[in-house]
């Protein structure tokens, strides 16, 4: 399985307390190790335009957003809870977030074997 990271979840993770970076950094190594084993939450986006984007838990609060497919796995986004599924699941007819939909669509990733 490809396991690749968007650019923008290396961003988000950045923006995160050095505890909460150090949560997602784990839960993140662990999904790489294989999502299916992992003991991972994960929730299907209901409203991303993408059927394919999962949000994944890493604690009570922070969530990976990913995008699913079965031959390969993006870390998308990470952030609180509420925060990341507004990225995650947009209104529809909302504008674009900063380039976050033209980043969905084409995101800069990282192949990690």
């Amino acid at each position: 399985m490809d396991f690749r990271v968007a650019d923008i979840f290396t961003t988000s993770l950045a923006r995160l307390t050095a505890q909460e970076q150090k949560s997602a950094s784990a839960a993140a190594f662990s999904l790489h190790l294989g999502p299916s084993g992992s003991g991972f939450s994960f929730h299907k986006l209901d409203r991303a335009a993408d059927k394919n984007l999962w949000s994944a838990r890493v604690n009570s609060d922070l969530r990976i957003i990913v995008h699913r497919l079965p031959e390969s796995l993006l870390l998308a986004f990470v952030a609180h809870h509420n925060h990341a599924y507004h990225w995650g699941a947009p209104q529809a007819g909302a504008p674009s977030d900063n380039g976050r939909d033209a980043a969905r669509r084409n995101p800069p990733t990282r192949t990690r074997k």
